[in-house]
């Protein structure tokens, strides 16, 4: 059907339209309007031009995505590096055999002690087990109760200083009533090691 009609000239004016969007046609200089005066900045300057031009958008949506990526790739960096924290070995306590039966690490930045179990101590519904300080000529400090879990965390504030060995011992439930140590049997024992894993 197209074929057999005669094609449509567009009129003058859409041509016009379209040279002068495209910046196709040499403008007439009568057709102008004044030009401003020298050293005077002209009604549309190169500020309004830049702001104005796609070019210009598309350039500050591409700054702004790479700031954007750049900011996430910092943050999952960091997040990185808190996980894979090196945890520091404390002790490996032994059983009576000398046998290691539970592993104590120091989780820096959760400041808290890990405790792993390699035993196959079998507990009472009645006991639980406690990690003891053990100091230099001094009494045992409690570092918490462990229970019967295979891992425990314990919170502390801090590691503790200048304590030359770590013990385990059976207590009953909540802990040994003893505030002097343990009140139980001591099961595993070991000394105090610093060593990065």
């Amino acid at each position: 059907m197209a074929e057999l009609q005669a094609a449509a000239e567009p009129v003058d004016k859409v041509w016009c339209g379209i040279e002068d969007r495209l910046g196709w046609k040499v403008a007439d200089p009568a057709s102008q309007p004044d030009r401003p005066a020298l050293g005077t900045r002209p009604a549309d300057g190169w500020w309004q031009r830049l702001w104005s031009a796609p070019v210009f958008w598309r350039g500050a949506a591409a700054a702004m995505a790479m700031v954007a990526v750049l900011a996430v790739g910092i943050g999952i960096q960091l997040a990185r590096q808190d996980q894979t924290a090196p945890a520091e070995v404390v002790a490996v306590l032994n059983d009576d055999r000398a046998q290691p039966a539970m592993l104590v690490s120091w989780d820096a930045g959760a400041r808290s002690l890990i405790v792993r179990r390699l035993d196959h101590l079998a507990l009472s519904d009645q006991q639980v087990l406690q990690l003891w300080a053990l100091p230099a000529g001094g009494k045992p400090q409690s570092l918490g109760v462990i229970g019967r879990a295979p891992e425990a965390r314990l919170a502390l504030a801090q590691l503790p200083a200048a304590v030359p060995a770590l013990a385990v011992s059976i207590e009953p439930p909540g802990g040994s009533p003893n505030a002097d140590g343990p009140s139980g049997p001591v099961v595993f024992k070991g000394p105090v090691i610093h060593s990065r894993l």
